[in-house]
């Protein structure tokens, strides 16, 4: 505690980012336990005539499949493409927070350990330029300790994100595989691509074009 108080005000924020930082690791860790499902139970659920909505990315989609199979080939391909890029855009959710805090907490810190070696340096002008080392390495070690904060909360930041960005990936592919399976049960023909979206807008933000990385739902129909 006595670390934090003699680093300053640009601790707060840096506080005020790992709190953030926190809460979209919580809520992603729960949103991915809880929609958590297999392939296989929701095709059972399909067999069963029980297409419910669920928590799931999986579930959701046979529902939106079932609700357009009589519909033409058209409707059914907007369903699919509204419904998964929605899903998608779920799964991202939060991932661009903590993709900038990841990039602004250590320039956070920087920016405290700066001002802090100014004060250093005003107080040697102050003192005539006679100072004792005992003095500057004090003053030095105080100005780092904004530094190493914000390298505390950037390294777990940039590690949450990955993970979840990793999940994200994997429930997309998932998603993409079990298409497959509803194309069997409902004896439509419908292929469904996740990628990257693509990131050509000018003025972005650095940690954005970098980190948050989103996907679309380009979906085409063939009738079979």
């Amino acid at each position: 505690m006595d670390w934090f108080i003699q680093g300053g005000w640009p601790m707060y924020p840096i506080l005020v980012s790992s709190v953030l930082a926190l809460a979209v690791s919580v809520e992603r860790t729960i949103y991915f336990v809880r929609s958590r499902e297999r392939p296989e139970g929701v095709i059972r659920n399909c067999r069963r005539g029980a297409v419910v909505d669920g928590r799931g990315e999986l579930s959701r989609l046979a529902k939106i499949y079932d609700a357009y199979r009589e519909e033409s080939p058209e409707a059914l391909e907007r369903g699919i493409s509204r419904g998964a890029t929605a899903m998608i855009r779920e799964l991202n959710r939060g991932l661009g927070v903590l993709a900038a805090i990841a990039h602004l907490a250590p320039l956070m810190g920087l920016f405290g350990t700066v001002l802090g070696m100014i004060g250093v340096f005003q107080g040697i002008e102050a003192s005539g330029g006679r100072a004792e080392i005992h003095f500057l390495a004090g003053g030095i070690r105080v100005a780092l300790f904004t530094t190493a904060f914000g390298l505390m909360v950037a390294v777990p930041s940039m590690t949450a994100f990955h993970i979840f960005h990793s999940l994200s990936r994997r429930r997309a592919e998932n998603m993409e595989d079990f298409l497959d399976d509803l194309n069997d049960f409902f004896g439509r023909s419908v292929s469904f691509d996740a990628e990257r979206r693509s990131n050509q807008e000018s003025g972005r933000e650095a940690p954005r074009e970098e980190f948050d990385e989103d996907y679309e739902a380009v979906c085409t129909v063939q009738v079979s």
